[in-house]
């Protein structure tokens, strides 16, 4: 149901014959496919899937298309121009999406409540935000407001039982015990700046995209500053790094749109200050299972992007630190990417 309600966006808003007839760069639709899983460490515990789909607009200030693009977008133009960012940064984007992220305790054979192991819990949410950006490609700043719903509504059991059964996997038996319905939000900001190493190495560049933001709701409450390193061939200007499902390092949705293959490796983390988590916590208002969280966590991620033309495909592990007290052990987790411009 969700991938229906973003395709009907993409078809309303996104008019993509109109605009590959203008054949400028800054007036590619990128639709972008993110999916983190365990299943690379052999787990299904703790944060165990998410996937998020979304569609970033052209530059609003690049004139692309013509009436039949700016009559449906003219009030989502009106706001993206609107967002009070910090640097009145020229180049402007939109963004929509989609997505479902999906917890569980490291026992999914127990079908009684675990006290001492963190709920079941899914976040099932749709998402607007805002990307802005200097000419150079050096500053980078983005705001994104998720709302959605957490518990039984989010179909958390439906996905990961039915995907498990596909895959010949026992099913988890313990989504009786998941956290209870409430709706959720999500207002998040990042800022990330490009600091490039002068001249090549080996045909190769080199850079360092070091970022702080922070998010604030009911689902999530957090502050957390790290940075990327990278290195590669043809390392894109426009691309702040390989996009991830939040909390995460965070990356870009936009990418460089050149007839000659790229690629990069790269590495980076981020400390992060919890101040809430309604997977661990439990819900706002009224009882639910929960446990106690850890205040301090950090994401350390490693991986390799290749891109060609109007497509990129990013693989990245990530290994995070323990989330609730008294657990000891670093989860680890794959996440895939694939962009598209059209």
């Amino acid at each position: 149901m969700p991938l229906l309600v973003l395709l009907v966006f993409a078809v309303v808003l996104f008019p993509a014959a109109s605009l590959r007839a203008q054949d400028l760069p800054e007036c590619d639709v990128i639709a972008s496919l993110q999916v983190e899983n365990d299943r690379i460490a052999g787990t299904d515990r703790n944060y165990t899937h998410g996937t998020r789909l979304s569609l970033l607009s052209p530059e609003v200030n690049a004139g692309c298309g013509g009436e039949e693009w700016r009559r449906p977008t003219e009030t989502l133009q009106s706001w993206t121009s609107a967002v009070p960012f910090p640097n009145p940064y020229p180049n402007r984007r939109w963004k929509l999406a989609v997505g479902q992220s999906i917890f569980t305790p490291e026992d999914t054979g127990a079908e009684d409540l675990i006290e001492d192991d963190r709920p079941y819990a899914a976040w099932l949410y749709v998402g607007f935000g805002v990307v802005a950006y200097d000419e150079a490609y050096e500053n980078y700043e983005a705001v994104n407001l998720d709302l959605g719903v957490v518990g039984p509504l989010a179909q958390g059991e439906f996905v990961q039982n039915t995907f498990h059964n596909l895959i010949d996997v026992p099913e988890a038996d313990g989504w009786d015990n998941q956290i209870e319905n409430e709706p959720g939000f999500m207002l998040s900001y990042e800022r990330k700046w490009r600091f490039r190493a002068p001249g090549e190495f080996l045909g190769m560049q080199v850079d360092m995209l070091p970022h702080v933001g922070a998010s604030l709701g009911n689902v999530m409450t957090h502050a957390g500053l790290g940075a990327t390193f990278r290195i590669g061939a043809g390392l894109p200007d426009r691309d702040f790094g390989p996009p991830r499902i939040r909390p995460s390092v965070p990356g870009s949705d936009f990418f460089t749109r050149e007839k000659k293959i790229g690629w990069y490796l790269f590495g980076g983390g981020e400390g992060r200050a919890v101040m809430r988590n309604i997977f661990l916590d439990g819900n706002t208002f009224r009882d639910s299972p929960s446990v106690d969280k850890n205040n301090f966590v950090f994401d350390l991620q490693g991986g390799a992007a290749l891109s060609y033309d109007r497509a990129r495909l990013v693989f990245t592990t990530v290994l995070r630190s323990p989330e609730q007290e008294g657990d000891e052990e670093l989860d680890l987790f794959g996440a895939l990417t694939l962009g598209v411009r059209f």
